[in-house]
């Protein structure tokens, strides 16, 4: 491939830089066309309905395409960190059960969407030397393609081999089926018919394949996962509920798992029975992650979304939420946008009053509690003892916190 690049003329190697240039800002557009190929044109990715590995697929096509930037650079066919994104990604195709005929025509996809952009180029269109010898640009590419599919080809082989091996390969490829697609014999899988709940343990960096295995081996060890598999940033298990095995006594295994690593978030979905529970359990754990990271103000990272259930779906509707949060801390008037106000009045609610547990809670000192609770009780006495609104206080102080996040965090 390099001595072919070197006997283009040099006119034409300027313009595969300018394209090049051109082009990798757009590398995330690039990819996303990208992805939107593979679903029209492979059946086993229109099958994807998780957003995770949607993601997963996306990253690694951007990948592919700063790739491929980089050799009309310098004409060289790889560049070794891009290429062990790619290498990476096949061996997680292959934990995950894909079938390697769909990958490799995902690549060759990629490839064929990659060479619409390029001779689309105005760079192209201008160098009458390019076009002169698009013959051997077009061999180069055709190159480029092979060796590719090669080695992503030896990459998901080997990954293959060793998880042939293991009895968790059948297991993986299972909760993968049974999150993305609604086949029938996963929904009579004896362990699925049985009571259990889906766990989603989160890392917030990037880990390669091993890693994310041995995350998963933890979660079969210490919360009993009888399912598992990996996503681009996430370990998703299915776990029984048995008299052994109680909700509080799960949350209390994740957070073993968690507590040593400040990376790692975990959330816990509603009760499954079936394989389509389970893909309901999966999105509510996914969503208790999401929404309990911005709602909570302590050191916690095990989200249940029992817990969490109506700020979720008070979230759907973010005009509404909003309209909600304003209406009932309305009545604090301007004191609501103290710094600790909130937090206090939040601490006080969740630990019914006992200052101790609110001090520890807030990280302050006792009377640094007394102090505030006793300013909110002269302002605003029948909002502490009433009782009656507290859960709808609660709410609100936590809908205002995400929605003040999402404001300060815009997408």
């Amino acid at each position: 491939m390099i001595d072919t690049y070197s006997m283009l003329p040099p006119g034409a190697r300027r313009a595969l830089v300018a394209i090049a240039d051109h082009l990798e800002p757009n590398s995330d557009e690039i990819a996303e066309v990208m992805v939107g190929d593979y679903v029209r044109e492979i059946p086993q990715y229109a099958a994807i309905t998780d957003q995770g590995m949607l993601a997963d697929v996306h990253s690694v096509s951007s990948a592919l395409v700063r790739c491929w930037m980089r050799m009309l650079r310098s004409g060289s066919p790889a560049d070794p960190d891009l290429m062990a994104v790619i290498q990476d990604s096949a061996r997680r195709r292959a934990a995950q059960g894909m079938d390697l005929s769909a990958l490799l025509r995902a690549y060759r996809l990629g490839v064929r969407s990659m060479w619409t952009q390029m001779t689309e180029s105005p760079d192209w269109r201008a160098c009458s030397s390019l076009r002169k010898s698009a013959d051997r640009v077009t061999s180069w590419v055709l190159d480029y393609g092979d060796l590719l599919c090669t080695q992503v080809e030896a990459c998901f082989l080997e990954e293959s081999h060793r998880v042939a091996q293991q009895r968790e390969y059948g297991r993986s490829a299972l909760l993968n089926a049974i999150l993305t697609s609604a086949g029938d014999a996963e929904s009579r899988h004896s362990e699925l018919c049985r009571p259990h709940a889906l766990a989603v343990v989160e890392v917030a960096n990037q880990r390669d394949l091993s890693q994310l295995e041995s995350l998963g081996h933890t979660l079969e060890r210490s919360a009993g996962a009888t399912l598992w598999t990996v996503r681009h940033t996430s370990v998703v298990a299915a776990v029984p509920m048995t008299s052994a095995m109680h909700r509080s006594t799960l949350r209390k295994q994740l957070e073993s798992i968690v507590q040593h690593d400040d990376s790692l978030a975990a959330g816990l979905g509603g009760s499954a029975h079936s394989s389509r529970d389970s893909r309901s359990s999966y999105v509510e754990a996914t969503d208790a992650i999401h929404v309990g990271r911005a709602a909570d103000t302590t050191s916690r990272r095990v989200y249940d979304y029992l817990e969490l259930a109506p700020l979720i779906e008070m979230l759907r509707d973010p005009a509404r939420a909003r309209r909600f949060a304003h209406t009932m801390l309305e009545p604090f008037g301007a004191m609501s946008h103290r710094t600790w106000m909130l937090p206090t009045l939040e601490a006080y609610l969740v630990h019914g009053g006992r200052q101790r547990d609110i001090a520890d809670a807030l990280s302050v000192h006792v009377s640094t509690v007394k102090y505030r609770l006793g300013e909110l009780r002269t302002s605003f006495p029948a909002w502490l003892d009433g009782g009656r609104q507290a859960g709808n206080l609660l709410l609100a102080i936590r809908l205002r916190q995400v929605l003040d996040t999402a404001d300060d965090n815009p997408p």
